[in-house]
């Protein structure tokens, strides 16, 4: 997963007598579910008891690996803000991500990681889309040129 996103846990030990969480809680539970967020790699598991017979109980534990991304997106348009009719470039980056696209209006579109572009002629405020893609699924960040007002006398 992506660092910030979350996942859930789903357990069910049918038949056990009780369960204990591994870097996390059951509540004793030998079944139910609970939504993570984890900051680092981190295994989840969960160890389920079960009768064995006269006199001892018997163990069997699942786990699970989860491996966290921290993907970095950057992105900037400079100038920020510009006269109608200007132009702004847009700059962007992507680590920890296999494939970026970007988008704006008026046809910008480039599939690359990082790069610069020009806008070309702006008229109106208009929004530049990264989007990324890796093992963790899809993070994306955007920039935002502004038109600045335009005054004239009467």
């Amino acid at each position: 997963i992506n660092q910030g996103d979350t996942l859930t846990c789903t357990w069910n030990g049918s038949g056990a007598l009780s369960s204990a969480g591994v870097n996390f809680s059951t509540g004793g539970a030998i079944s139910g579910s609970v939504i993570l967020s984890p900051t680092a790699n981190t295994t989840y598991g969960v160890v389920f008891t079960y009768n064995s017979g006269q006199y001892s109980p018997s163990t069997v534990q699942s786990s699970v690996g989860v491996t966290v991304l921290n993907p970095a997106l950057s992105i900037a348009a400079s100038p920020g803000s510009v006269r109608s009719g200007r132009t702004s470039t847009v700059t962007w980056s992507a680590t920890s991500v296999d494939s970026c696209t970007i988008t704006g209006p008026n046809g910008f579109s480039y599939n690359t990681v990082s790069g610069s572009a020009g806008t070309g002629a702006l008229t109106q405020q208009s929004t530049y889309i990264l989007t990324c893609q890796n093992a963790g699924g899809t993070v994306s960040a955007s920039a935002v040129v502004t038109i600045i007002p335009s005054f004239e006398e009467f």
